[in-house]
């Protein structure tokens, strides 16, 4: 019998233990089957339809995107490469060398939530956190806007995190809803140390190329959505604090660039998503938070935001 856990509100089967994940509910219908298997590298493979390659500013290969004659591809130069079949199962297939927690890192913060994705499934990059005014918001940010510290400050001063990485996020009739892929928060130790005067909860390490410390959120029901109530985009730094709504198409533009999508080249899948982006920033606010960038301001800055909501 394989293993099931909950990932963004929906049940996932797996060969082998996924820690970061909550156990599924017994009888859970799963979307995903996840085995390890053997997969050939995109570098050695004669069947590629299509292909986009994610780098980073040195211009170095981070994720090849890909779709061949079995499925879809994710290659992660140095850690995995993976392979979801046309049946929902999705095949692990690890680098010589590559560490166990980055296996899995890849596996949940970037496959999963592309495979969703391409689904018709709005997931968004972003940390989910119920204020203490019982509101919540889905934060976005730009890598090194401070996304991940802001969550962790909202985390220290009590306010409810389910998650600080990604969402699941549905417009219906009654309003809009998020799950959270997993709960989690991430953090280098300079801002643990910064964000918990006395000293952060017990932390593992995220991945074996990170410096990044993985504290786990335990006192949240992980299968229960939550009422969003507003997204807030991390502005650049600023001088003072300040917050501007986002319409029209720049906040369908800002959705979409925080959004996890696979095949790009899937002309009717991203028409779907961007519709729905279009839908949940007709329904919610989508805001643009602008702050100083020091970390004694953080509770005065979550306070802030709380009174512009």
């Amino acid at each position: 019998m394989p293993h099931q856990f909950l990932f963004a509100g929906d049940a996932v089967a797996a060969g082998f233990v996924l820690p970061e994940l909550p156990i599924a509910p017994t009888g859970a219908h799963y979307r995903f089957h996840i085995v390890t298997a053997p997969v050939t590298p995109c570098a050695q493979r004669t069947d590629i339809r299509w292909r986009h390659d994610f780098t980073d500013p040195d211009h170095g290969t981070q994720l090849t995107c890909a779709r061949c004659s079995e499925g879809y591809l994710m290659e992660f130069p140095g850690v995995a490469t993976i392979l979801a079949t046309p049946d929902h199962q999705v095949h692990v297939s690890a680098w010589p060398g590559a560490c166990e927690d980055a296996v899995r890192h890849v596996l949940l913060d970037q496959a999963l939530p592309r495979l969703l994705a391409q689904q018709a499934v709005l997931m968004l990059h972003g940390a989910l956190i119920r204020l203490h005014s019982g509101k919540c918001v889905l934060i976005l940010g730009e890598s090194g806007r401070g996304k991940s510290t802001f969550a962790g400050a909202c985390h220290a001063t009590g306010a409810t995190l389910r998650t600080d990485d990604g969402a699941r996020v549905e417009v219906r009739e009654d309003g809009v809803y998020a799950w959270p892929t997993y709960p989690s928060l991430r953090l280098l130790p300079d801002s643990l140390g910064s964000l918990f005067a006395e000293g952060p909860e017990e932390t593992r390490p995220m991945a074996g190329y990170s410096a990044k410390r993985r504290l786990d959120i335990t006192d949240v029901d992980p299968a229960a959505p939550e009422h969003l109530h507003a997204v807030v985009v991390l502005g650049a730094p600023a001088d003072a604090f300040s917050t501007r709504r986002l319409l029209g198409q720049e906040a369908c533009m800002a959705l979409t660039c925080h959004g996890f999508q696979l095949d790009l080249s899937d002309l009717a899948n991203v028409s779907q998503l961007f519709a729905k982006t279009a839908s949940l920033s007709n329904r919610i606010p989508v805001l643009e938070l602008a702050y100083p960038r020091r970390y004694e301001l953080l509770p005065e800055v979550i306070r802030y935001l709380e009174a512009a909501l």
